[in-house]
């Protein structure tokens, strides 16, 4: 699949583009393609992504907390955004290692989706940079 993106990206500069950045919805493959260009996860497939897991009502305090990091994406800068969820991470570590018992011996972490949602969070860290008022593509007028 990435040779479709190489070859997408190299038809969009032979036509004379600049790629300032790059914004996607996660597809895989992507982030290498565009090495050495800002690329950033969109904030709405992000938030779309972690509404699966945490609900549009969280029940839990931790559900609530998170999806407030979440729904405030688009005005965390990385350091600040890296900071606040690290932060939440910490002080919920414990209820997210509660694990559930089951009769026949084996177990689960009770809080699965939770756990799932601040995966997909760590994601949007290590597949962003950020870039505000992404200009996404622009046109050399030589």
């Amino acid at each position: 699949m990435c040779i479709h993106y190489e070859q997408g990206r190299k038809c969009l500069e032979d036509l004379g583009y600049i790629l300032l950045s790059v914004t996607a919805d996660g597809l895989p493959g992507l982030p290498s393609v565009f090495q050495g260009i800002p690329f950033q996860y969109c904030h709405f497939h992000a938030k779309k992504n972690i509404t699966k897991y945490l609900t549009r009502n969280p029940k839990t305090d931790a559900g609530k907390e998170l999806k407030w990091i979440m729904e405030n994406l688009q005005y965390y800068d990385p350091q600040s955004f890296l900071a606040d969820l690290k932060r939440w991470s910490d002080s919920h570590q414990s209820f997210l290692d509660e694990k559930t018992h089951n009769p026949d011996g084996s177990s689960h972490f009770t809080h699965r989706r939770l756990r799932a949602a601040l995966r997909s969070m760590w994601k949007i860290v290590s597949l962003s940079l950020y870039v505000s008022k992404a200009l996404l593509l622009y046109a050399c007028d030589n």
